[in-house]
């Protein structure tokens, strides 16, 4: 047998390092394979992120302008409802509601705008509910002083007072809402 091995020793040489050359050239294949799997997964991980960004980017866009429409028709309302409770103030000598302030009560749309505006405050702007709370409140407070005045327990004067700081402060507040959504929409830009 020992004979056989020196007669056979090139090609036992020749057959081992051409499977060591297999088997190592196997290894790197698989290493190469390994890389480049992960750079494909990778690549696709980071174009997916970039498409589902630009998705995201163009959804903020579109609810944020949406948004913005909605607080502006919904301050149209509210000073509508406001401006006609000033002048029934100012222009009327009468107590009660007037004509005018029932028709802007009943006429003024802005329930759906305000459930619109707050599905989209909600889902993509949480951090803005308090803007949207404060110009509630000054609705409100307009609505409540105009009928503090309509059932006399206030002076038409003061209520005439009260009701011009509330429109500016509707105003300022709505403005201030709209410049926020703006902030946030331009970060998507």
């Amino acid at each position: 047998m020992g004979e056989w091995f020196n007669d056979n020793a090139s090609a036992i040489i020749a057959a081992s390092a051409a499977l060591s050359g297999a088997v190592i050239a196997a290894i790197f294949a698989f290493i190469n394979n390994t890389q480049n799997i992960r750079a494909a997964k990778l690549q696709r991980s980071e174009q997916y992120d970039f498409e589902k960004w630009k998705a995201n980017r163009q959804i903020y866009i579109e609810k944020g302008e949406e948004a913005i429409g909605l607080i502006t028709s919904l301050l149209n309302a509210f000073l509508g409802v406001v401006n006609a409770s000033t002048l029934d103030v100012v222009m009327t000598h009468e107590h009660g509601i007037s004509d005018s302030v029932k028709n802007q009560l009943i006429d003024n749309k802005s329930g759906d705008n305000l459930n619109r505006l707050d599905t989209i405050i909600i889902s993509y702007f949480p951090e803005l509910i308090e803007h949207k709370s404060q110009m509630i409140t000054y609705y409100h407070r307009g609505i409540y002083s105009y009928i503090e005045s309509a059932m006399m327990k206030k002076e038409k004067s003061a209520v005439a007072i009260e009701l011009l700081d509330i429109q500016e402060k509707l105003t300022e507040s709505a403005n201030l809402f709209k410049n926020k959504i703006s902030e946030i929409i331009s970060k998507h830009l």
